[in-house]
């Protein structure tokens, strides 16, 4: 095989890598799209509902139902899939206002797990592709120090109590080391 067969093999698998980026890309925004306009379709009568005095109590009533262990699954999954798509605003404050400090606390990170973990397994099913759809190369490339497995524990740990620090970017990279 010359030099010119080799680099033309190179350009089709990055044409290949670059199809395969897209599609995610897309059913991804798809994904993301159906369950925005699923949630704005379930609320708009809730939203309607705010008009008026009974419609007050109804709703309050209806949360009433939510309460005890329905409403920890509801919160705990909502967290979880803050996690898994990051456009999602964090909701840890509203897990503490509805559940307490510390209850909060507690099902916000339960959720961040299970969260975390659906993210491992996705890595770990479809690979690299899937973590390049969501995380641009510049991004990697600034997480790349995660390589060294024997300081990886230490790091990630260190990593995670810092504010402001990209968790959801490292919680695609983490599991392609």
């Amino acid at each position: 095989m010359n030099e010119e067969q080799e680099k033309e093999i190179l350009n089709e698998a990055k044409i290949q890598t670059a199809r395969h980026k897209k599609k995610i890309q897309i059913i991804s925004l798809v994904a993301i799209i159906a369950v925005i306009a699923m949630a704005t379709v379930v609320c708009i009568p809730l939203i309607k509902a705010l008009h008026s005095e009974a419609g007050i109590a109804a709703l309050e009533r209806k949360l009433d139902n939510y309460s005890g262990i329905v409403g920890v699954l509801i919160f705990t999954f909502i967290q979880a899939l803050q996690v898994v798509i990051a456009v999602i605003p964090p909701i840890q404050v509203v897990g503490g206002v509805l559940f307490g400090w510390f209850w909060g606390g507690l099902l916000s990170f339960i959720g961040t797990l299970l969260g975390t973990m659906a993210i491992f397994v996705l890595v770990k099913k479809f690979g690299r592709p899937i973590v390049e759809a969501f995380v641009d190369e510049k991004q990697l490339k600034k997480f790349k120090f995660l390589q060294n497995e024997k300081k990886l524990t230490v790091i990630l740990i260190i990593l995670y109590l810092i504010p402001g620090i990209p968790k959801d970017v490292i919680s695609y990279i983490v599991p392609l080391t």
